[in-house]
């Protein structure tokens, strides 16, 4: 997610049927945000998930199916909407 404006998209992480990690690369926002997967070193831009450097060059990372929404909008007609912080709880100790 880009910090500034509350910005996120989401990819599949599978290339040619090999999961990727992936860490930011250098440090951007918008069409300057760019990440590298650990297995190749192939760089990708951030806002459209292609790779533009490395053995993964021209590849574009598939993006799952989605909504884009402004939340202003979802919630007026969504009222009933759960949110979730995102902190997974563990189940050590149950």
């Amino acid at each position: 997610m880009e910090r500034s404006t509350g910005t996120a998209l989401v990819y599949e992480r599978s290339v040619d049927g090999r999961v990727l990690s992936f860490r930011l690369y250098q440090d951007g926002s918008g069409a300057q945000a760019f990440f590298m997967d650990a297995e190749t070193g192939s760089k990708w831009r951030a806002l459209t998930g292609r790779a533009f450097e490395g053995p993964h060059t021209g590849k574009t990372l598939d993006r799952p199916l989605s909504h884009l929404s402004f939340w202003f909008a979802w919630k007026d007609w969504n009222p009933d909407t759960e949110l979730y912080d995102g902190v997974v709880a563990s189940s050590a100790g149950m």
